[in-house]
């Protein structure tokens, strides 16, 4: 029993001085042949997590942007060697081949794939871990989303995130990494446009007018707009062609206002309100948009009246001229 306690020890010495053989470039060895000429390779984790995704639940508006935090974990994969090569100076320098104290542990960041119509950054690069530990050690930063102002409403996509860590070509710790995949959608932004060209206008009583009304759509989804009239007065007639219409993204549709006023009337204000909905949710409703049109007598009515009252004023003086001449032509008759 006694013979055999040398053995094992030169055994264990034989491991150690093995594992402590200088770099591969010193060997004249290729960083594959190194790492296998090693005795041991120990696993690493590596693990990015979004802190918080409940910034991320709500769709997002065009020109908006967000910031979430984002926690980066590493460790090493050791186990019951732990202590000994990660608090003993000598398995330090056994696992890492280093004389540093405290080795760090540096693990890149990277967005790797995100929608075009979105910018996405993570604020660090890289983060380092002061500690290495065969438990999760963790570091922060964030990650910060913009979704572009021409972006189309409820578009659903991935943003892909990266953690690595390559370690030093001289320490005994495989590499790793991790995605995740971070889900967001652009919401729904109303805006239409309004063109109505006099906002003050004469118009004929008793005749009906014609006031042609453009509307664009100037959101980043189809909508849908509803028009009303109200404070309509008493006895006009006033309609629409139609009271909703279907708008796709920057297109522009007419609609035409009836109007059929009273006989006498001076100054009547009419006020149309235009509302924007998503036409695929009509609960997605937008700021409604209100113009008065003030109404005034043109005048002609009462022109015509004057014209007929000339000429019924000229057709009883023609009358009274031929009597008066007929009346002349009787009388020379009755003399001679």
């Amino acid at each position: 029993m006694n013979k055999k306690i040398p053995n094992v020890a030169i055994f264990i010495i034989l491991l150690i001085t093995i594992s402590m053989l200088p770099q591969s470039a010193s060997l004249n060895l290729t960083e594959a042949e190194n790492q296998s000429f090693r005795l041991f390779q120990f696993n690493s984790t590596t693990q990015i997590i979004v802190d918080d995704s409940s910034g991320l639940d709500d769709a997002l508006l065009p020109l908006e942007s967000v910031e979430v935090g984002i926690t980066v974990k590493f460790k090493v994969n050791i186990q019951y060697l732990a202590n000994f090569f990660l608090s003993n100076r000598v398995g330090k320098w056994i696992l890492f081949r280093d004389g540093k104290e405290e080795p760090t542990a540096t693990i890149s960041l990277a967005v790797e794939n995100y929608p075009d119509w979105c910018t996405a950054k993570i604020k660090n690069d890289t983060v380092k871990m002061e500690e290495i530990s065969d438990t999760f050690v963790e570091a922060n930063t964030k990650l910060n989303i913009s979704i572009d102002k021409d972006a189309i409403a409820f578009q659903k996509s991935n943003i892909t995130l990266k953690a690595t860590f390559i370690p030093d070509d001289k320490w005994g710790i495989e590499s790793s990494e991790n995605k995740i995949d971070v889900e967001i959608m652009t919401a729904y932004a109303p805006s239409i446009d309004v063109n109505l060209t006099n906002f003050t206008r004469k118009i004929p009583p008793t005749k009906s007018t014609i006031i042609p009304i453009e509307v664009t759509n100037l959101g980043n989804g189809e909508t849908t707009v509803s028009i009303s009239v109200k404070n309509q007065p008493d006895k006009w007639n006033i309609s629409l062609d139609n009271n909703t219409m279907d708008i796709s993204i920057g297109e522009t549709k007419k609609i035409r206002l009836n109007i059929t006023p009273v006989k006498n009337f001076k100054n009547e204000t009419i006020t149309l309100k235009f509302t924007p909905k998503s036409t695929s949710d009509a609960s997605l409703e937008g700021e409604t948009i209100s113009f008065a049109i003030t109404l005034s007598d043109d005048g002609s009515l009462k022109k015509e009246e004057n014209d007929f009252v000339g000429v019924l004023i000229l057709i009883a003086v023609i009358i009274a001229i031929a009597v008066i001449i007929f009346i002349f032509i009787l009388l020379k008759r009755r003399t001679t």
